[in-house]
Formats: C-alpha cells, structure tokens, sequence
C-alpha cells in the first residue's frame, strides 16, 4: 500500500491516495509511520494543515513512533502556517531525539536525505560553529525521501554558506556540498 499511495502523491492524485488509506483500515491493515507520513504529505501538498495535524495525532494514539520525515512534514506544515513557535518545538523533539545524526569520519558528514528545508535551516544554524570551525562534507539528499525538496535543500546550503562567507564546491555527483 505505502508504495502505490507514495506513487499516487508523487503523481498529485491525493484522492487516491486518501482512498488507498481507507481501504487499509476497512481491510484491518494496520498502517505504519510510511503511511502515515506519506498521507501528512498528501494533506499538506493541498494545504489542509488541520488534515496533518489530525493524522500525526492519530499516529501518536496508535503508539506508532514518528520518525525524521514525519517530523520534517510536521514542521513544514507549521512553517507554512506561520506557527514558528511549533516548528522549533518540533526541531527540539528532533534533536532529543537524536533524529538527525552526525557521522564523525576524517571530515563530518551530514546526512539530509529526505529533510524538509526549514529543518535544514534550524540544523545548519544549530551547528554553524562547527561547520565554521571544521571541514564538513554536507550530503544533500536524492532518491525518494527527497523529491522536489533537492534542488530547495541545496539552495539552504549555498544560502548558509554565503551567509557566513564559507567557501564551498559541490562535488562532481551532484549531490554533495564540500564546505571549508
């Protein structure tokens, strides 16, 4: 079900998407965090924020545990209500969490793959002194989780690193910003 619902949102047919959904519960398929994230996302690509939040909150009663994606999407919704307050909040959860993880290799490496962009810039600002400090590797997410949100991930990083003056290149992949 997750596959075809996540191709149905891909595709903007978020009626089918709603309608996968419901046939799960009628045929007493318990949903999982994919699907619950992935119908957030549904709700908040049409811009019905009470929708999400209704959806999250179902997913805390059904004791499934959110994992970075649903958080991200919770915090865009918020972001894109205004409700700055909830989108540190839910930054706070994140970290508390320890959700967003950093590897300690010969350099740092960041692993965004499927953040959201308010996300990224709650993190980068969160670290800023030991990106400034240091040499990072920041890995933009591609694949699945980030879809349209590459292009927009990378445009957070260039912003961040002209903000504090940080020289950077993006490696030969694509997908890879190299600051310091």
């Amino acid at each position: 079900y997750n596959t075809l619902m996540k191709a149905y949102d891909n595709q903007g047919k978020y009626k089918e998407v709603e309608a996968l959904y419901q046939e799960m519960l009628v045929n007493k398929i318990k949903p999982n965090c994919i699907t619950y994230t992935i119908l957030m996302k549904t709700y908040d690509n049409q811009c019905k924020y009470k929708e999400v939040e209704a959806i999250y909150q179902e997913m805390l009663v059904n004791k499934i545990k959110p994992n970075c994606i649903t958080y991200t999407t919770l915090m865009k919704t918020y972001d894109n209500q205004g409700k700055y307050k909830e989108v540190e909040q839910i930054y706070q959860e994140i970290k508390e969490q320890n959700l967003l993880k950093v590897k300690e290799v010969s350099s740092i490496e960041i692993d965004i793959h499927g953040l959201q962009s308010i996300t990224l810039q709650y993190y980068l600002e969160d670290i800023k002194n030991e990106i400034i400090d240091s040499r990072f590797k920041i890995i933009c997410g591609r694949g699945n989780n980030s879809g349209e949100e590459g292009p927009i991930l990378n445009k957070v990083i260039i912003d961040f690193c002209k903000k504090y003056k940080l020289k950077y290149k993006i490696d030969s992949n694509g997908g890879r910003f190299i600051i310091g």
